[in-house]
């Protein structure tokens, strides 16, 4: 017996699991005792019972499993008793004892024998006999002894168990604390991403942020903001608008600031700020911010500059209206020069069948000068005059002009000019620049009755952007820059508004035409340059000039050299010209000068008189025709049958509608209307010649 309890033993300890455990003693209990039976049962603690978890014998022939396990109470029936009270029983027959629990075999004697571990009962082993008193006190010592001994290997087996399920739970605890960790530092990484893209955002944003508490205190600034306020960031925190900007300034944002935390709904709002001697227009939106549960805890404040903007759309709405203005008065002028160049050509050809100028004729004349010269200002402020761009050295055409300038402006006004040192050279039409100064300084003699002081500068100014002034439409670079300075009453901004528009003139009636401003405006935006004016009130003008700076230096204009008014040599000309009676004019002064004169009013008509014609020497074409067949178009098809016929273009504004620029081939030639008889022969002769 002692050998059976050794192996027995032994091969506890290699057992691994409770459940082949006490299979494996209740096999052993029957199979080396050679009882007939064999129950283990083990405490369900939470219900207190007995539950069977192996058994082997009559009770279950399978003996691999157990099927509808039974449970008992603790201390009911024999086991239920062991159980509870912790002591063996063995009894030799069971008829008569109210602890027994029949079964569906009935036994007449039964043996129990506790599981005990550290004192506490954990289990029964209980083995039964239909023979009366068959188990001996030999047969409880050794099933004491088998007890004890799976008592022990089932806590080695629950210690393990422990130690494995807390190692588990350790190893489990420590892969939480690992994806905790790595949580936080994913987190913490997170947080810091954020961070450095808010305070990116915060330190290069072109806006300015600003977040506030609910009671206007500053949390966070943006350091475009900080530095337009002359401290650091962190010196706004914890401070209001209030301790910032002027009362009428901060009182807009601080009402701002309460109606979002009050309503929970973004603004927006445009705002003027006048301080520290200067004027912006700010755009700015607030929207509230929220903790987690959606309660409002401040507000979002961000401002966007919009001064250039506005500055740039009241620039786009001026030029816009001055382009319309200059389309208008451009095309009254074109029609303009047709009239006077009928009045002027037939003057003279009245004068011609007279053979004197009378006083009548010489009336006429010079009124129809002087509205040449009033439509030649209008087509300067247009943009349509004709222009001859030259290199030109601006210090030296306004030293050439101070004599000029001196009997102009009179004794009572002194006159200073001031040259710029290195001046840059210039491409212009220097006769329309001298206009143009001239109209300045006539401008600034009439803003002095009493007298006054007129300064003429000129420099080299490279512009940026910045440097623009108001309605300016330049781009930045290099310009040379024409001044002219008085000290008279000075223009309000109304008067400064409308100061280009023709016909505006702050003069009495009859002391101006209100066209000198328009004209300077308008050569300088056909050079491919702008015109600034700076004045207040009291503190008198300054115009300044805007002209782009010339690649070479300065070369000198070459003398004007006109040929004498020659006569023709029975050389055909055509005339194509849609208004009649300048058509009829022409035909005239040509006939007389010696012409053969052929005339039509549109483009077909001239080509199928073109082509009857053996030969035509000269066509004297107007650039505008009807019909969607222009002069320059015209000149082309004739050009393109090479028939040697020269050509002469006519126009009252030199520049084709819906063109930005001249749009004249290289070397034509032009005679501008109105004309003069003698300009028209001058003008036909050199075209015939060259």
């Amino acid at each position: 017996m002692f050998r059976t309890l050794s192996d027995f033993a032994l091969k506890l300890l290699e057992i691994p699991t409770e459940k082949e455990l006490v299979w494996y003693v209740a096999r052993e209990v029957v199979g080396r005792m050679g009882f007939d039976d064999c129950v283990i049962y083990l405490i369900d603690t939470e219900k207190k019972r007995l539950r069977q978890v192996a058994a082997i014998g009559a009770k279950n022939p399978d003996g691999h499993q157990i099927v509808n396990a039974l449970e008992i109470p603790l201390g009911e029936g024999i086991t239920g008793q062991v159980a509870q009270s912790g002591e063996p029983l063995m009894i030799g027959d069971l008829r008569g004892d109210d602890r027994y629990i029949p079964d569906l075999e009935p036994a007449l004697s039964e043996i129990c024998v506790p599981l005990v571990i550290d004192g506490d009962v954990v289990g029964v082993i209980d083995c039964e006999d239909p023979r009366a008193n068959h188990f001996s006190d030999r047969h409880l010592e050794i099933l004491n002894t088998i007890a004890a001994m799976t008592s022990a290997k089932l806590k080695l087996i629950d210690e393990a168990y422990r130690v494995a399920a807390r190692t588990e739970e350790l190893y489990s605890l420590n892969s939480q604390l690992r994806e905790e960790v790595e949580e936080r530092q994913k987190a913490e990484a997170a947080v810091r991403q954020r961070d450095a893209w808010l305070r990116a955002i915060l330190e290069n944003a072109p806006i300015e942020i600003v977040l506030k508490d609910k009671q206007g205190r500053i949390m966070v600034a943006s350091r475009n903001i900080a530095e337009t306020l002359g401290i650091t960031p962190e010196e706004s925190v914890g401070r209001t608008t209030a301790d910032f900007f002027p009362d009428e300034v901060a009182r807009i944002y601080m009402a701002a600031d309460r109606r979002v935390v009050e309503s929970g709904e973004p603004i927006q709002q445009e705002v003027t700020e006048t301080w520290g001697g200067a004027t912006r227009h700010y755009l700015n939106a607030k929207f509230p911010l929220r903790a987690e549960g959606g309660e409002i805890i401040g507000v979002c404040s961000l401002t966007n500059d919009i001064t250039e903007l506005k500055q740039a759309q009241e620039n786009l709405h001026q030029a816009q209206k001055m382009e319309a203005v200059g389309q208008l008065t451009g095309g009254i002028a074109h029609d303009f020069n047709n009239l006077l160049a009928v009045i002027m050509g037939n003057a003279e050809l009245l004068a011609d069948r007279t053979g004197t100028i009378d006083a009548e004729v010489a009336a006429v004349l010079r009124a129809a000068g002087r509205g040449a010269e009033l439509t030649q200002r209008l087509l300067a402020f247009s943009r349509r005059q004709p222009l001859d761009p030259r290199r030109v050295d601006l210090d030296q055409l306004v030293a050439g002009m101070h004599q000029l300038l001196h009997r102009t402006l009179g004794e009572s006004i002194e006159i200073e000019v001031v040259p710029g040192p290195t001046p840059w050279s210039i491409v212009a039409d220097p006769g329309q620049l001298e206009n143009a100064l001239l109209n300045l300084a006539i401008n600034a003699r009439d803003a002095m009755p009493g007298g006054g002081r007129v300064v003429v500068r000129t420099a080299n100014a490279r512009l940026t952007k910045g440097d623009l002034a108001r309605h300016m439409e330049i781009a930045p670079g290099d310009y040379v820059s024409l001044s002219v300075g008085d000290t008279g009453d000075g223009m309000t901004p109304e008067a400064l508004e409308h100061a280009f528009e023709p016909f505006f003139t702050t003069k009495d009636a009859g002391k101006g035409s209100g066209l000198g401003l328009s004209m300077v405006y308008g050569f300088a935006r056909q050079s491919g340059g702008d015109v600034a004016i700076e004045s207040r009130p009291g503190e008198g003008c300054t115009v300044t000039i805007y002209l782009p700076r010339a690649e070479e230096a300065a070369e000198q204009a070459a003398p004007d050299q006109r040929p004498s008014a020659p006569r023709g040599h029975g050389e055909t000309i055509l005339v194509i010209e849609d208004d009649s009676d300048l058509r009829e004019l022409a035909q005239a002064m040509l006939g007389r000068l010696g012409y053969r004169v052929l005339a039509a009013g549109n483009a077909v008509a001239a080509l199928e008189m073109h082509e009857s014609e053996a030969t035509v020497d000269l066509m004297l074409v107007d650039i505008q025709l009807p019909g969607g067949v222009s002069g320059l178009d015209l000149a082309e098809q004739v050009k393109a049958r090479r028939t040697g016929t020269r050509i002469l273009f006519m126009s009252g504004n030199a520049r084709l509608p819906g063109h930005a620029t001249p749009a004249l081939p290289k070397g034509a030639n032009l005679l501008p209307k109105p004309f003069y008889r003698m300009d028209l022969a001058q003008r036909v002769r050199a075209a015939l010649d060259s």
